[in-house]
C-alpha cells in the first residue's frame, strides 16, 4: 500500500472517529449531566418537602437555582470553555467571591442538620459537573487512564478543589441566564 493510500485511511478513521464523539459520545454525556442534575435537583426538593429546609430559605432557593442554571447551559460545560474562562476570566473572580460568601450566609442560618444535607448536595453538584468535565473530553479520558495506570489506585476528587474549577462555569452560565432575561424583559 502506498503512503497517499495509508494518509487517506488514517485521514477517514479520524473523521470517523470525530463523527462517532460529536454526534454519539457528546450528546449522551450532555444527557448524563442533566440527568445526574435533574435527579439532585429532585432529591433536593424531596429534602425540602419532607421539612429538612423550607423552601424560601435562602439556600434552597440559590442550590436550586445553580441547579437550574446548569440544567439549562448543560450542552456548554465544556473543560476547554472551563480552561478560557479560567485564563481570561478575571472579572468573573469578584461575582464568585460573592457567590461563595451569599452561599456561606445561607447555610450558617440553617440548623446542623440541614447544613450538612445542604453542604452534601451542593459538593455532590460540584462533582457531578467535575466529573463531566474530566470525562468529556478524550484527551482527558486518556490522562486518567494512564494515571490509574501509573498509580495503580483511585483518587477521590476533593470537592473543595472542584468547586473553584466548577464555579467559573456556573458563573459564566449566570450571567448568561441573566443577560437572556434582560433581553426578554426589552420591548421589541
Amino acid at each position: 500500500m502506498s503512503n497517499v493510500g495509508m494518509v487517506l485511511q488514517t485521514a477517514l478513521g479520524l473523521i470517523l472517529l470525530w463523527t462517532l464523539f460529536y454526534f454519539g459520545v457528546r450528546p449522551y454525556r450532555i444527557d448524563a449531566i442533566r440527568h445526574r442534575l435533574f435527579v439532585l435537583r429532585d432529591k433536593l426538593f424531596q429534602f425540602a418537602l419532607n421539612g429538612g429546609i423550607a423552601f424560601d430559605s435562602p439556600a434552597y432557593v440559590l442550590l436550586r437555582r445553580r441547579i437550574n442554571t446548569l440544567l439549562r447551559y448543560g450542552h456548554s460545560i465544556t473543560l476547554s470553555r472551563m480552561l478560557i474562562i479560567g485564563w481570561m476570566g478575571v472579572p468573573f473572580k469578584e461575582y464568585s467571591a460573592q457567590q461563595e460568601q451569599r452561599w456561606e450566609e445561607s447555610i450558617d442560618k440553617l440548623n446542623a442538620t440541614s447544613r450538612a444535607t445542604m453542604e452534601m448536595f451542593s459538593d455532590t453538584v460540584i462533582l457531578a459537573v467535575f466529573r463531566h468535565l474530566l470525562l468529556g473530553n478524550p484527551l482527558t479520558v486518556v490522562i486518567c487512564i494512564a494515571d490509574y495506570i501509573v498509580n495503580g489506585k483511585k483518587k477521590e476528587i476533593e470537592p473543595r478543589m472542584a468547586r473553584e474549577k466548577v464555579a467559573l462555569l456556573e458563573e459564566q452560565a449566570a450571567l448568561a441566564q441573566s443577560s437572556d432575561i434582560e433581553r426578554e424583559l426589552q420591548p421589541a
